[in-house]
């Protein structure tokens, strides 16, 4: 099934784009949930009409900030019980690099909904530590991602709810439409995705750089011919 993916905010990539200062106040804030170094302070808008103070003291807040910002703008009442999955980022490999980043994020919506609604479930790794798509050219494949994917436990609990991805950033989809594949065929039934930031590589950015954004990734289904066992060297391209 395609996926949805909700994004707290939008913002342009391009290097000679005149941002708002609301869109200034979304990349920093992208910034500050990928532990980038933050420069000046900007203000977040979070739901009531409050506004979260952000500079490199108050980073830490960002995932608490994501939580709010998610469980306010997407309708949570339709479903009783969620498992928040964190996608990981490039260095978290099975057995080398820190959790991911995005497990702060999950952990931040769990606190954002109604107690019980959610629990978080860390459980995707990569076979060995990846290139960053961004700096270091690493792959946006969802194929090539598939097949390097590698779950933490044996397998899924045969009872688990219905899962919602959680992710940094959105944009070629490649990382999610991967993940998503990935647990459908390990048994699990994908809701939906949620992300701090939409990055665009266009200048045709929301006014309202902090409204929340509704993403549809087309399915990916994995090749078969890439499906082999953990224990078999996997193709590279």
């Amino acid at each position: 099934m395609p996926t949805k993916v909700f994004s707290c905010c939008t913002y342009s990539t391009l290097t000679d784009h005149q941002r708002t200062e609301a869109e200034w106040a979304a990349l920093q804030f992208v910034r500050a949930v990928k532990r980038k170094p933050l420069h000046g302070y900007v203000h977040v808008p979070l739901p009531g009409g409050a506004r979260g103070y952000l500079d490199q003291a108050t980073a830490v807040d960002v995932a608490a900030w994501f939580g709010r910002i998610v469980a306010a703008g997407v309708t949570w009442d339709r479903v009783d019980h969620l498992a928040l999955i964190p996608v990981p980022d490039a260095g978290c490999a099975l057995r080398a690099g820190p959790p991911p980043k995005t497990l702060s994020l999950a952990q931040g919506l769990r606190g954002a909904l109604p107690e019980g609604k959610a629990f978080v479930l860390d459980v995707l790794r990569w076979d060995e530590p990846m290139p960053t798509a961004h700096v270091a050219g690493g792959t946006r494949d969802p194929q090539e991602l598939y097949s390097r994917l590698r779950l933490t436990c044996r397998s899924l609990p045969p009872d688990l709810p219905q899962v919602v991805l959680i992710d940094d950033v959105l944009a070629s989809g490649g990382h999610l439409r991967a993940a998503a594949s990935f647990l459908i065929d390990c048994g699990a039934r994908v809701l939906a995705a949620c992300c701090a930031g939409k990055a665009l590589n266009a200048d045709d950015v929301p006014t309202n750089s902090f409204a929340v954004r509704t993403d549809v990734l087309p399915d990916f289904v994995a090749d078969p011919d890439w499906l082999l066992p953990i224990s078999e060297e996997r193709p590279r391209t």
